[in-house]
């Protein structure tokens, strides 16, 4: 070994510096992340009872009734709204045709070019 070597010291306890401690961080998050999940899941169980009991025995079916019926008229609404009307195709031949008439014809009238 001589003057210009250099020896490094080297931690050979096999753990790094920081692993309980990153372990640790690790599980808590998971413990917070799954206790949230699942105070989600209860609050929506609930609500989902709730509604449930409310559709089932309490209030007037007749108002039920009504309230289905406004439903079934908005769903029928909406999908009516989403479909567009299909083209007819004779109707748009027409109106492509119409527009090649003679010179003096109306469409052919307000045309600012020259026909060749």
């Amino acid at each position: 070994m001589g003057l210009f070597s250099s020896e490094l010291e080297i931690d050979k306890s096999g753990t790094p510096k920081y692993f309980l401690l990153t372990f640790i961080l690790c599980g808590c998050i998971a413990g917070i992340l799954l206790a949230v999940i699942a105070l989600y899941l209860v609050k929506r169980h609930t609500r989902a009872r709730q509604k449930l009991a409310q559709l089932s025995g309490q209030g007037d079916p007749v108002e039920a009734s009504k309230d289905y019926q406004d439903l079934c008229r908005q769903r029928m609404q909406s999908r009516a709204s989403e479909k567009p009307e299909p083209l007819h195709p004779a109707g748009r031949i027409n109106s492509v045709a119409g527009g090649n008439d003679v010179a003096g014809s109306p469409s052919s009238r307000g045309s600012s070019t020259s026909s060749w």
